[in-house]
């Protein structure tokens, strides 16, 4: 699934047998490893309406709040499997080529136990630049995401600057949560995974190496429908969560 407007996509999985459990079921929203998919939306309250005719829930209505000084609306809904899907309005007006009022895939918030050494890794294993970092004041995103009351909050974004694509977002919080990692796989149901591309996977995995963290599989290759012959392998990074690399080399060994 991918919006015209952007390069990032979100890609759907069925498992067989399918497993009861989902990797949220048993998860407080601070626990480690935890995240989810943001969109930018119009008219996030018509938006909001919708969902909850079609019976989903959210972890409070929408909120109207400047956490970095600008002002936003937002709202984060639980949809199928327990996914949290944040919904970003930013208050600018309609933007036409909106499909029922979602515009793009924004960001993925993903929360850890400390920022700092998150961002490092990112920065240093895949070349991602680190656009912010900020403190965040006391209780500014309790009711949007559901904390105890009075969470002191930092948050960091993470991504490439020359280009449209999916923004990671790290947040550490002053409450403590716990790593759900050894439960965020397949069959268990919901958000497991996010894909990176690089133009070198033997030597982003060598970066990655001298950093503690080792390929849990691969790297092998596969034939895949979008991409083409590709040369992947899977890291549990920083923070809990399961990053897929991947290569393009059907050109390389072609030629």
């Amino acid at each position: 699934m991918k919006s015209p407007l952007q390069s990032s996509l979100v890609e759907l999985l069925e498992f067989a047998p399918a497993a009861d459990l989902t990797i949220r079921k048993y998860a407080r929203n601070w626990d480690y490893g935890l995240f989810n998919l943001g969109f930018v939306v119009n008219d996030i309250d018509s938006v909001f309406r919708r969902l909850v005719a079609m019976g989903y829930r959210s972890l409070s209505d929408p909120v109207t709040y400047a956490p970095l000084g600008n002002k936003v609306r937002e709202v984060i809904a639980i949809v199928e499997d327990d996914v949290p899907i944040v919904h970003l309005d930013r208050l600018k007006g309609t933007d036409s080529c909106g499909r029922a009022g979602y515009l793009r895939l924004n960001h993925s918030l993903i929360i850890v136990d400390e920022v700092s050494q998150v961002t490092s890794f990112y920065h240093d294993v895949f070349g991602l630049d680190i656009t912010r970092n900020a403190v965040l004041p006391e209780g500014a995103v309790d009711t949007v995401l559901a904390l105890p009351g009075g969470t002191a909050s930092k948050i960091a974004f993470v991504g490439d600057r020359d280009r449209e694509s999916l923004v990671l977002v790290f947040m550490e919080l002053s409450v403590k949560g716990r790593t759900l990692a050894p439960i965020a796989h397949p069959p268990n149901r919901g958000l497991f995974m996010l894909t990176l591309e690089t133009n070198n996977l033997v030597d982003t995995l060598a970066r990655a190496q001298s950093k503690g963290i080792r390929a849990q599989t691969g790297p092998f290759f596969i034939s895949s429908r979008r991409h083409g012959r590709v040369l992947l392998a899977h890291l549990r990074c920083p923070g809990g969560v399961l990053i897929e690399i991947i290569e393009r080399v059907e050109d390389r060994h072609t030629n």
